[in-house]
């Protein structure tokens, strides 16, 4: 009986033992299989070994991860985002990681197109044609135009716009800087348009095909050039933004009954018949239809997003705070972040860089000519919001190579003498702009002799006269 009660007592530690070993080994496998679940392999490719390849949260700028010419890691399951970047390049782009998987993605990074100087001050509200650009200064916000001669010349001196949509160069829709007034633009004759309404808030939007859209907040009503207000919907809860295209109306609703801009969280799409055929939940300040009307992009915080006509989410793109997202076509998006000019593919989830501004300056504004050949950008100094000029950026084979005296004009001008100034435009071809108070001969020589010491072609330019501001 002993023998027995000492057996069973000698055994009693090695069974402890053991289930102590037991429940180490399932913590142990369960942990491991916890992080087989929720982990899962990234690498990223480049075709530059020298460049910087980070991994990002989306939205965020916390690096999870960073190395050089090709990255390898493992990292939670979820959605990244990806740069590679080089001293004069970047390219990015959304990346997911998958459970005990590996996702492989290449990210290759092109040569970054230098931009040619246009005018010498802001201008926003832009449309390029083929021989005429119509754009509004922001310094005065009065409407200008540019053509062949290349002299900016006033179209309207008594209405400053704060806005305006524009179908092509011949037709647009403007609002007032009081935000109270529409106006059309009819091949540069400036007409008030008769609202179906009286309204302390405005908001409008243009589609591609010609087709306005209006509110007070209330009722929604169309017009189509030359023809009359219909009204089109009368939404339960108050509109606080609209966006037009072909594909129907996209309107932001909310309670922001002080007039002031907010981030809103409820969408509709509304159809051309009136009816509402989605909605959705999303934060939105920047809204932008595809030409064709099947896709509309939205800025929100921290990235875009790309919807279908029913709010249904096609793609994201990691801008990471850009709110000047514009189409190109109908699979390219260009935006603005900071001081680079990116191109979004949704076909291939890729935004490349095209192009950089000069150091210190941030884009705030796009705008893609209405042929497709070109990029025109507003730029602002980082330091000195007053201080600003307007460039362009050719994505053509033909456009890329301009002289290089281009991207240098805005460097030596305006400058100005005791008797001379001198400014430049740049739209069709490159243009001196001379303001005399002396002898017209003294400042063209002058203007000839500034060229050439700044080692500029003098012949490449024209050389036109403005009058002084007192005359």
């Amino acid at each position: 009986m002993f023998e027995k009660i000492y057996m069973y007592i000698s055994a009693r530690p090695k069974k402890i033992l053991f289930l102590v070993l037991l429940l180490i080994g399932l913590l142990v496998a369960g942990g491991w299989l916890r992080h087989y679940l929720n982990t899962g392999s990234l690498i990223v490719k480049t075709n530059d070994n020298s460049s910087s390849i980070e991994i990002t949260g989306v939205g965020t700028s916390q690096v999870v991860s960073q190395s050089k010419g090709e990255l390898q890691t493992n990292l939670p399951i979820g959605k990244y985002t990806a740069t590679v970047s080089s001293r004069s390049s970047t390219s990015k782009r959304m990346v997911e990681v998958k459970p005990h998987s590996s996702s492989t993605y290449t990210l290759d990074l092109q040569k970054s197109i230098s931009p040619d100087y246009v005018l010498p001050f802001g201008a926003s509200s832009l449309v390029a044609g083929k021989s005429i650009m119509f754009y509004v200064n922001i310094s005065n916000q009065l409407l200008y135009k540019v053509d062949g001669s290349g002299v900016p010349s006033i179209v309207d001196q008594t209405d400053a716009f704060d806005s305006i949509q524009w179908q092509n160069e011949h037709y647009g829709v403007g609002l007032s800087q009081d935000d109270k007034t529409l106006y059309t633009i009819n091949d540069g004759v400036v007409s008030a348009i008769s609202l179906p309404f009286s309204s302390k808030r405005l908001y409008y939007d243009l589609s591609p095909s010609g087709l306005l859209v209006v509110s007070d907040g209330n009722a929604i009503y169309t017009k189509s050039a030359g023809g009359q207000f219909n009204k089109l919907s009368d939404p339960s809860s108050r509109v606080t933004s609209l966006s037009v295209g072909d594909g129907g109306v996209l309107v932001g609703l909310g309670s922001n009954s002080d007039g002031e801009d907010k981030q809103i969280s409820k969408y509709i799409m509304v159809d051309f018949s009136g009816k509402t055929k989605a909605s959705a939940s999303f934060l939105g300040n920047n809204y932008k239809w595809s030409p064709n009307g099947r896709m509309v992009a939205v800025t929100t915080d921290g990235n875009a997003v790309i919807y279908d006509a029913n709010l249904k989410e096609v793609a994201q793109i990691a801008n990471n705070g850009s709110s000047t997202i514009v189409w190109q076509d109908n699979n390219n998006l260009l935006y603005g972040l900071n001081g680079q000019l990116y191109n979004y593919s949704i076909k291939d989830a890729v935004s490349t860089q095209l192009s950089m501004v000069p150091v210190g300056s941030s884009i705030s504004g796009v705008y893609p000519s209405l042929d497709g050949s070109s990029v025109y950008l507003l730029t602002t100094q980082n330091d000195n919001a007053n201080s600003s000029s307007t460039m362009r950026v050719g994505i053509t084979a033909i456009t890329k190579n301009t002289p290089s005296y281009y991207q240098t004009l805005g460097i030596f001008f305006p400058s100005y003498t005791d008797q001379c100034s001198f400014s430049y435009t740049n739209f069709l071809r490159p243009v001196i702009l001379i303001t005399a108070w002396t002898d017209t001969n003294t400042c063209i020589n002058s203007a000839k002799a500034e060229l050439a010491a700044d080692e500029l072609p003098v012949d490449a330019f024209g050389i036109v006269f403005q009058p002084a501001e007192d005359e």
